[in-house]
């Protein structure tokens, strides 16, 4: 089984049109995490919430589902979820990228 890493997007390319810059930057920091992790033996999964809370607290319960060996936040977490991104942090390698 292929290790993997759980990468939450709050919000990958909601105005492509208006932030150009902001949605290269956010595909070309996920080509290059994805090709360091595919090199490690490590497999990626991008869970992009759209800022919608629902899906950012779907993909929250899904970490601990499954396991994974460590999670990329490509944001800053919704303040309802905090508390929960803290207590995966506990036992999940966490990184917050904003």
């Amino acid at each position: 089984m292929t290790p993997h890493v759980g990468n939450c997007l709050r919000d990958l390319v909601a105005h492509p049109l208006r932030n150009i810059f902001c949605s290269d930057s956010i595909g070309l920091l996920l080509q290059g995490i994805e090709a360091v992790a595919n090199k490690q033996g490590y497999g990626v999964f991008i869970c992009n919430t759209q800022r919608d809370p629902r899906l950012e607290e779907k993909y929250l319960r899904m970490m601990g589902t499954i396991e994974p060996l460590g999670i990329i936040y490509c944001c800053n977490p919704n303040p309802d979820f905090q508390q929960q991104v803290e207590e995966l942090a506990q036992t999940i390698p966490l990184v917050i990228i904003s």
